[in-house]
């Protein structure tokens, strides 16, 4: 099959290309050009880009992050692919503790570790897909691709065993929070984004190769390979840039420690 992917130098279109070539497809990229690569790449406009392809395509699958749901769907559980979307657009974020495990840093826990999040694992979402844009019932449906979701206290304390380390929970209490004007962890620990994704109709086409938990422990052995188990600095996101500021946690967690 002849495949165009849309991206394909970070990350999740990354992961893709790799699987499309180990499974025979001849395969071309389309990038916006913002990473240096020798691969084929110019740039464009989203929108230009489907009108372009409209009709001249057999199959297309387009990906979202959890974000393009609406963000006002407090306590609404799970969600489901009928819900309202974010007429702001889909956003994404990536973020790892591992770092911090193993350094003994203090983390940062708000609201209790109570708030929810589903995580998958992108293998699993690049394997479904290849099968949706191959699969013809699967033409014009909506999917939520994750595995189950998980608090957040429950997601540090996951990879703490993995890690094997007893993690240095710092809780942040609300009143705390009001207090703190320095962005000391994203917008996914926010006490508005519980997110649980309904995943029946995607398990139903495929069942996803990573659980919660083996999901992460290959990803900290990737993490591992990569040699960032000693890096002192924080690493930055090669898509949105974003980071974070070791010293200003751990300053949070020195006031914190102080008046308790």
């Amino acid at each position: 099959m002849r495949s165009l992917v849309l991206g394909g130098f970070v990350f999740v279109g990354k992961r893709l290309v790799i699987a499309l070539v180990e499974a025979g497809h001849e395969v071309t990229v389309f990038n916006r050009g913002l990473t240096h690569t020798t691969l084929p790449a110019t740039r464009s406009d989203i929108d230009d880009v489907l009108d372009l392809f409209n009709g001249r395509t057999g199959a297309y699958a387009y990906v979202s992050s959890i974000m393009a749901y609406d963000q006002a769907l407090v306590g609404v559980f799970p969600w489901t692919k009928n819900l309202p979307t974010n007429n702001d657009g889909p956003a994404t974020q990536r973020h790892a503790v591992d770092g911090w495990l193993l350094q003994d840093r203090p983390i940062l826990l708000p609201h209790g570790g109570l708030v929810v999040g589903s995580y998958g694992h992108v293998d699993d979402l690049v394997a479904f897909m290849i099968t949706v844009a191959t699969t013809p019932s699967a033409r014009g449906e909506i999917f939520n691709v994750s595995t189950s979701a998980v608090s957040t206290r429950r997601y540090i304390n996951t990879l703490a065993d993995i890690v094997g380390v007893e993690p240095k929970i710092v809780d942040v209490p609300d009143d705390v929070l009001k207090s703190v004007t320095m962005p000391i962890f994203g917008h996914l620990f926010g006490a508005r984004h519980h997110a649980e994704l309904s995943t029946a109709k995607a398990d139903a086409l495929l069942q996803p190769r990573y659980g919660f938990r083996d999901g992460h422990q290959a990803t900290y052995q990737w993490f591992l390979s990569q040699g960032w188990a000693d890096r002192l600095q924080p690493l930055v996101d090669p898509v949105w840039r974003a980071t974070w500021d070791f010293d200003a946690e751990a300053a949070v967690a020195r006031q914190l420690s102080a008046a308790s």
